[in-house]
């Protein structure tokens, strides 16, 4: 070992056992900004370690900061996607899932804290994990926690039946017809004779209810890229809401929007075909 060496594995050495020293510092920081706070410290607190632990200095200090933040009760917000070059087979999946994470931390981050810990920390691991790109195992393993914890942070549990009077009968309004889902077949956004029935009887249920709004959901399937699946997804909606104009429907009530893979409504693992998750929702309001 050279002199030069010698020296370089000291300072090494050096910066490695202040950071180590520095993780054990915020480690037992105590939050004191409430559950959520305590959980979400700690969900960094062990995102840091997994970093420390892979020597990727960089991010173990991304996530010992973030713990130091919410131990000092400053607000962190889940990271933004421009903050991280994640590539761009991956951007659109991400972009649904942080919508998602936004909105049902914004409703239940304060009634269910560790899921809403759980979820926060889960997205930026996928993120940080994605823009490095080249252990798959984590990425899934990041994924997989973030998909968990959202689906319990989002489950709101029926109200609980309060015995009452019953209130005297009222007339009862017809009931909105659906929803009816129309189904494609693997890497096609064209619509087969059995969809085309089902469009043409949602447009007959539709005009007979007197709908005054068209929800039009697409999705694809696991089966390609992210963003390939976006663009499917995309355009099997615009076949829908054409085929639906087809059949006297005003394009003014009808509202399309794509989710590509990102809500399946079978549960496969990437890469998977699954003829269920191919489809779009036809969606009555009234």
């Amino acid at each position: 070992m050279t002199k030069l060496g010698k020296t370089g594995v000291v300072f090494v050495a050096t910066v490695v056992l202040a950071a180590c020293a520095d993780l054990e510092t915020v480690r037992n920081m105590k939050p004191d900004g409430g559950q959520f706070a305590a959980q979400l410290h700690q969900e960094y607190v062990r995102l840091a370690a997994l970093e420390d632990a892979e020597r990727d200095w960089i991010d173990t200090e991304f996530f010992n900061e973030r713990a130091r933040s919410v131990a000092l009760g400053k607000t962190v917000d889940p990271q933004p996607m421009s903050e991280r070059r994640v590539p761009e087979s991956a951007s659109a999946a991400l972009s649904a899932a942080r919508a998602r994470l936004i909105q049902a931390l914004a409703t239940s981050k304060f009634l269910k804290p560790r899921a809403a810990a759980r979820a926060q920390a889960g997205f930026d691991c996928w993120m940080q994990e994605q823009e490095e790109n080249f252990q798959p195992k984590d990425i899934a393993a990041c994924k997989a926690n973030f998909w968990g914890a959202i689906g319990d942070l989002e489950f709101q549990p029926p109200a609980p039946v309060v015995a009452a009077a019953p209130p005297p009968p009222l007339p009862r309004a017809p009931s909105v017809p659906g929803p009816f889902v129309v189904h494609f077949e693997f890497d096609s956004a064209k619509l087969t004779g059995a969809a085309g029935r089902v469009v043409r009887e949602a447009a007959k249920q539709a005009k007979a209810a007197n709908v005054v709004r068209v929800l039009l959901n697409g999705h694809a399937d696991r089966s390609g890229p992210d963003a390939y699946n976006m663009r499917l997804s995309k355009s099997r909606t615009e076949v829908v809401l054409e085929a639906l104009m087809a059949q006297g429907m005003p394009a003014d009530i009808m509202l399309g929007k794509s989710y590509g893979e990102s809500l399946p409504a079978v549960n496969t693992p990437d890469g998977q075909p699954e003829a269920a998750n191919r489809r779009v929702e036809i969606i009555f309001q009234r």
